[in-house]
């Protein structure tokens, strides 16, 4: 006999409730919510006074858990002591909004507002802010209303006051400010609902993908919930905002591309994504789904977490492989009996001497690096007649014919001083594994591909993807090639044209403008180290053409200061100030520009009893403790608080001679600090020491 289970869904509310309970609490809640999903505590539902609540719980603390029968499901909303959790119900009731359900107060809580001037300051633009009024007229809102709407200052405001609304009205207002879906699109939803008459109810669905954001209905079985319920599961991972849902489950007909800034969920995305392919597109094909990135710490990461994501369909783990792009590279030329080593270090170095030996052209090693990069790379070129033939553009080295010969022996020599060494470096061995694939179109090892941090790949790198994806017309196929990254954080490769390199995503191309991890203070500070940056070409699309339209609309969702300042007469008196924070929370996440910067910072820590860890590139990163890494490793990291020390060396000054390579360098520096400031959710501190 099978045995009776209840549907339960969880809303993000509970989940912050739950988090706020002593260990030994969370455990009895947790232990009442999976008996009642096995059916053993229907007996305990009771009704409340305050309809349309319903409770049950138990323990040694007579916990009570709220919840809402709903759409066939059991909302759980709410979780605390006895009395604390019914005066939790007499304050809030569930609403429904069009086809979205949400909790909303509907007493004033009884903690104090607290207004702060910094914090006003750097308050988040409300999230129908930039929409003008000719825009709400499409909706039917006169001037007046639109107004109203435009100073709504945040997403939970605006909720509370779309319950009053029309459904129809409601429901495309809500889309619109969470960026669902373009305005033409909500426009045309809103009409055709006006003209058929329908009306969004109150039996909400709570499967419904529009419901993501604040409700998680957990798949069948037992494995997923208690997970969950245990923190296995990280919040980031279960609410998934309907605007990055939507790019989930979006079909597309060739690559698809989104990008959006720190904290906005892009690699939450990439991992849903890998998911949706392997268990609904591509279940019925053979061959893996790849999930790849350019850093081997990233996609160590990028394992665990997928391996998290799929703890309640744990056989979609060996339906995905997660690699860098490199090691793609070097497992298909190896599978072809290819060269497949990874040059690095003093072998890379030698090959650049041989290649060097008789230039005449006193051009250096940089521009070769770069001409070998952006054009004889980025085009295939493979004989001398097709890189005379190739486009320098961006270059701003002129060469004529004699000293474009020239440029090509040099280039020619260090390609077969690597082969000579049985490998090449990154850029090499993706463009020999590309151009392996091209000469066997059967050659086709993963069903599709998911690439996150796309801004940091490199052109042949890219050539490979698109070889990787195409279909028998040379073209990506549907759902195939799935992209995600950020321009503003690129930190190592050089910008280059998706299109050029064989990727095109026009009208395919997605944006993310929330940020659900920094502050708006930390936010505004990040992106004031931006100014005067121009468009990366990874942003740049149809509707993109300034690094400001790239920016347009990107917020954050929580107010808060910007970041502290604080200006030393020595390392000891900043060491002194770093100590003192640990005092108040022994978790910190301490950046540098660089590792001789950490390694004097972390020796001064250690002698005022402090316990640091030095964060190298293979080393994963721990959820506690004071942690010191480089702001280039810190990409992918997180934490609470975060202190980039030492910041009288960033940005770095220019060390080589070349104005084409320095705007290059510039760039890079302006992103290493905006990296480095996004790391941190609710507080930031930078410290200066005088040189």
């Amino acid at each position: 006999m099978s045995e009776q289970t209840t549907q339960l869904a969880m809303a993000e509310t509970y989940q912050k409730a739950l988090l706020k309970l002593t260990p030994r609490q969370q455990a009895e809640a947790n232990t009442a919510v999976l008996r009642m999903q096995k059916g053993l505590g229907a007996s305990t539902l009771h009704h409340l006074h305050c309809k349309p609540w319903k409770s049950f719980g138990g323990g040694q603390d007579a916990l009570r858990i709220i919840c809402v029968e709903q759409g066939g499901h059991l909302l759980l909303a709410h979780v605390d002591v006895h009395d604390k959790a019914y005066d939790w119900a007499e304050r809030h009731q569930p609403r429904a909004i069009g086809r979205a359900m949400r909790i909303v107060s509907v007493v004033e809580e009884d903690a104090a507002y607290v207004s702060r001037a910094d914090e006003q300051e750097t308050a988040p633009p409300g999230p129908l802010a930039s929409y003008k009024d000719k825009e709400f007229r499409h909706l039917d809102v006169n001037p007046k209303a639109a107004s109203i709407l435009r100073g709504v200052p945040d997403e939970d405001a605006l909720v509370e006051l779309l319950t009053h609304f029309e459904p129809n009205l409601a429901e495309a207002l809500l889309t619109l400010a969470t960026d669902c879906e373009t305005l033409g699109d909500v426009i045309a939803v809103y009409k055709a609902a006006q003209e058929a008459g329908a009306v969004g109810g109150h039996d909400v669905d709570l499967t419904a993908d529009i419901n993501a954001q604040s409700v998680w209905v957990p798949p069948p079985g037992h494995a997923a919930l208690e997970a969950a319920l245990k923190g296995d599961l990280d919040t980031w991972k279960i609410f998934l905002h309907p605007s990055q849902r939507r790019l989930v489950k979006l079909h597309a007909r060739g690559a698809m591309k989104v990008t959006g800034g720190p904290g906005t969920g892009k690699s939450v995305v990439a991992l849903h994504r890998a998911r949706h392919l392997a268990e609904n597109i591509f279940n019925d094909d053979e061959r893996p789904i790849l999930l790849c990135t350019f850093s081997r710490a990233l996609a160590v990461q990028l394992e665990e977490d997928f391996k998290a994501l799929c703890v309640d369909k744990p056989e979609l783990v060996d339906r995905v492989e997660v690699k860098t792009l490199t090691q793609v590279a070097q497992s298909l030329l190896k599978s072809a009996g290819k060269p497949s080593d990874l040059l690095l270090g003093q072998p890379l170095t030698e090959a650049w001497d041989e290649a060097l030996e008789d230039e005449k052209l006193d051009f250096g090693q940089d521009f070769y690096d770069a001409e070998r990069e952006l054009v004889v790379l980025a085009h295939g070129c493979r004989a001398e007649k097709e890189y005379l033939k190739a486009k320098r553009k961006g270059r701003k080295t002129r060469l004529a014919g004699d000293s474009k010969l020239a440029v090509w022996k040099v280039i020619r020599k260090l390609e077969d001083a690597l082969h000579a060494r049985h490998g090449a470096d990154a850029i090499g061995l993706a463009a020999n594994a590309e151009r392996l694939l091209a000469a066997d179109d059967a050659m086709q090892p993963y069903a599709a591909v998911v690439c996150d941090e796309v801004q940091d790949t490199s052109a042949t790198e890219l050539r490979l993807l698109a070889a990787l994806t195409a279909g028998g017309d040379g073209k990506t196929g549907e759902n195939r090639l799935f992209l995600v990254g950020d321009g503003h954080q690129r930190l190592y490769r050089r910008p280059v044209s998706l299109l050029a390199c064989g990727v095109d995503i026009r009208g395919r191309a997605h944006k993310l403008r929330l940020n659900y991890r920094t502050t708006q203070g930390i936010c505004v500070a990040a992106l004031k180290h931006l100014e005067g940056t121009e468009l990366d070409e990874v942003d740049r699309d149809d509707d993109v053409q300034t690094a400001m339209d790239a920016l347009r609309g990107y917020r954050s969702v929580r107010a808060g200061a910007p970041p502290e300042k604080q200006k030393f007469a020595s390392a000891s008196e900043e060491a002194d100030w770093i100590a003192g924070l640990l005092d108040d929370d022994p978790n910190l996440l301490v950046l540098a520009r660089r590792k001789a910067y950490l390694d004097e910072l972390a020796s001064l820590l250690q002698a005022r009893g402090a316990q640091p860890l030095l964060l190298a590139d293979n080393v994963k990163a721990p959820r506690d403790g004071l942690v010191l890494c480089s702001l280039h490793r810190s990409k992918g990291l997180e934490a609470p608080r975060v202190v980039v020390a030492g910041m009288q060396e960033t940005p770095q000054r220019w060390p080589g001679p070349k104005a084409g390579e320095k705007d290059l360098w510039a760039r890079k520096e302006k992103a290493l600090l905006y990296v480095g400031l996004t790391r941190a959710r609710d507080w930031c501190g930078l410290s200066w020491v005088k040189s």
